[in-house]
């Protein structure tokens, strides 16, 4: 099943200093992820977080498996697999900048599957406005 990470896009673009996952499917210009930093009240931080989720049923199951009976064990291992992955790939397209990756919900994986995601935020938007 983690061969399907293989098949997501890793591409990233740079708007206003914030870092964004480029594959969106409702951002897909600068002006639009430039209104996701006005939304947010000008905090690139709160842009990032909010714009780069990657929700594991939705963007993982749903896309690839959507007939498999995932388990939590299915998406607590994706998650880990996918911010894995994603931190490699921050890594290798931004060298010398630094970013968090974190993994929301898995606490709550047992009675809230739908709301376990994958997000990041880069250390320049936590510097620049990112309360």
């Amino acid at each position: 099943m983690l061969e399907y990470l293989d098949q997501i896009d890793f591409t990233f673009r740079k708007v206003c200093g914030a870092t964004f996952l480029a594959n969106i499917p409702f951002v897909t210009s600068d002006e639009q992820f430039s209104d996701s930093i006005r939304r947010s009240g000008g905090s690139l931080l709160r842009a990032e977080e909010d714009c780069n989720r990657f929700f594991v049923v939705q963007d993982f199951f749903s896309r690839f498996l959507p007939n498999y009976d995932y388990s939590e064990d299915d998406l607590i291992n994706i998650a880990r697999a996918y911010a894995t992955r994603l931190k490699a790939e921050l890594q290798t397209a931004y060298a010398g900048e630094s970013f968090s990756v974190e993994i929301i919900g898995d606490d709550l994986v047992e009675d809230e599957p739908l709301e376990l995601c994958v997000t990041f935020r880069s250390e320049y938007a936590a510097r620049h406005n990112g309360a």
